[in-house]
């Protein structure tokens, strides 16, 4: 029992610090706006990875809420995961990402990028030009430091910015001679690049589980 994860005192937390409501529909947030959740008492997990958060999304409809909280906290007990180790935060990712990688290989290659539109949906604003979907640098910025792009490619977000939207404007998407996009990257651009790193983390998978 001691290492168990407490369900009660990890939602009690949740609802009070992170969505506050009462109401059924208010308690939940867009996934995209949690910056971190506490799994127990003492022990925080930064909100860092789009993995995690593509995990923690059980019912995988764009929104965390108790249900998903529940969902989660389970999901990791049935991995007989210790809170009381001091790695419990790494061995969470790992298996987390470990989880998602069997998804992508075995069952859907599409479910991260999948999920990520919705999630783009619920947690930005989407803008329309032309009927092609935008969403601004900030929203961007957001899903750069979730794809930890930094770490990955060594790339900082500037360039990234630079570079999709280049890539927008060669597939006719955007005019970046129009002020009106200084901002803007079609979201199909961003999946592009969600694909592409899903493919690369399948890759990562597939080569370290051969051995």
């Amino acid at each position: 029992m001691g290492n168990e994860i407490s369900a009660t005192n990890s939602i009690a937390y949740y609802q009070k610090e992170i969505c506050g409501g009462e109401d059924e529909e208010e308690d939940k947030i867009p996934i995209f706006k949690l910056n971190k959740i506490r799994l127990m008492e003492n022990h925080d997990i930064e909100e860092n990875s789009i993995v995690f958060l593509y995990t923690l999304d059980r019912d995988q409809d764009g929104y965390v809420n108790k249900s998903d909280i529940e969902k989660f906290i389970r999901f990791l007990q049935s991995a007989q995961l210790d809170p009381n180790d001091c790695d419990f935060g790494y061995k969470c990712g790992a298996y987390c990402t470990e989880t998602l990688c069997k998804i992508l290989i075995d069952q859907n290659k599409d479910a991260l990028k999948d999920w990520v539109m919705i999630a783009i949906s619920t947690s930005f604003q989407v803008l329309e030009s032309d009927e092609i979907k935008f969403i601004d640098g900030d929203a961007v910025k957001r899903l750069y430091d979730l794809l930890q792009i930094q770490q990955l490619c060594g790339r900082n977000f500037q360039w990234v910015l630079d570079m999709l939207q280049r890539h927008a404007e060669a597939n006719l998407k955007m005019n970046l001679n129009d002020p009106a996009f200084d901002d803007l990257v079609p979201i199909d651009t961003v999946i592009s690049l969600v694909q592409q790193i899903t493919n690369g983390m399948i890759e990562s998978y597939s080569a370290l589980t051969k051995h």
